[in-house]
């Protein structure tokens, strides 16, 4: 049985390891977000309309003018694995 001290251990490791893949999505957005448009045969207007966010604001993260937020990177997430994206706080990802 492991202690409650490697637990932590585990738990920290972890999310270092989530900060710095969010870090690196952030930081290569917009050629990541165009690679999933792509892999998903989609529109910058159809992906917008999946997740639930302006063609605009596709746009200019594709181009580097815009920050992906985590939870547009979720959404993404969700809409490539095939799972149904909900359009709860859509809204809230146009301002990233």
């Amino acid at each position: 049985m492991e202690s409650i001290g490697d637990l932590l251990a585990q738990l920290l490791t972890a999310e270092r390891v989530y900060r710095n893949v969010v870090k690196a999505a952030r930081d290569q957005g917009g050629p990541l977000v165009r690679q999933a448009r792509r892999d998903l045969a989609m529109t910058q207007r159809a992906l917008a309309h999946a997740l639930g966010v302006s063609h605009t604001y596709i746009s200019k993260i594709e181009h580097g003018h815009a920050p992906v937020s985590r939870l547009l990177l979720g959404r993404l997430a969700r809409l490539l694995a095939g799972v149904p994206v909900d359009d709860q706080g859509s809204r809230a990802l146009a301002s990233g």
